[in-house]
């Protein structure tokens, strides 16, 4: 017997997925596929669950691990931005020209949801300029180490200031607003949106 076969015989995730096959065929189903649209429906989520902040940090994690991969393979933090950001943002705003206060609300909202560690204010609100100041954590991170998913991952601090100024530059010229995001001098960040 060899390693291989031995290692594979006592392999959990095997073993598991060898018991999951058995036991579906032996589950019944109480919805048909139809009402289960409706009952997914119906479920409202919970951005405060644990559920959902594991979901958020993973969400997080793929994105960077983008970065990461782009980054090692000759490519930059910009190059990834404008790939990611370039196309989509008239469709997820749902006009072409929004003033400064309608965009910083609708990007509120969005970090609401997918960064639910994360405290912010909206401390400007205008047509012209709005401003948001990221009190505790940041786009890159957020909780006791914001930065641990960027270090695992081999990136800077730098790195991920570069994507995240790039992506909103991107994503919002299209809409024609101006953006600028990074810390300040209370090294907070700091996301002004303006309309030129």
């Amino acid at each position: 017997m060899s390693f291989r076969d031995n290692f594979e015989d006592r392999d959990p995730l095997k073993s598991a997925g060898q018991t999951m096959r058995e036991r579906a065929h032996k589950l019944p189903c109480y919805c048909l596929p139809s009402e289960l649209g409706k009952i997914m429906d119906s479920i409202k989520i919970n951005s405060t669950s644990d559920i959902w902040r594991k979901t958020a940090k993973s969400r997080l994690r793929f994105e960077l691990a983008g970065l990461a991969f782009a980054c090692h393979r000759e490519s930059n933090a910009e190059d990834y931005a404008r790939h990611l950001w370039a196309k989509g943002s008239v469709h997820w705003m749902g006009k072409a020209n929004p003033n400064a206060a309608e965009y910083l609300l609708k990007e509120a909202k969005a970090f609401r949801e997918f960064y639910p560690e994360m405290s912010f204010e909206v401390v400007e609100s205008g047509d012209a300029r709005a401003e948001l100041v990221f009190t505790d954590g940041c786009l890159g991170g957020w909780g006791r180490d914001p930065w641990a998913i960027a270090r695992n991952l081999s990136l800077s601090k730098k790195d991920i200031c570069t994507y995240c100024r790039e992506a909103f530059r991107i994503w919002t010229q299209p809409l024609g607003l101006r953006t600028d995001i990074g810390p300040k001098k209370d090294e907070n960040c700091r996301l002004c949106v303006t309309k030129p």
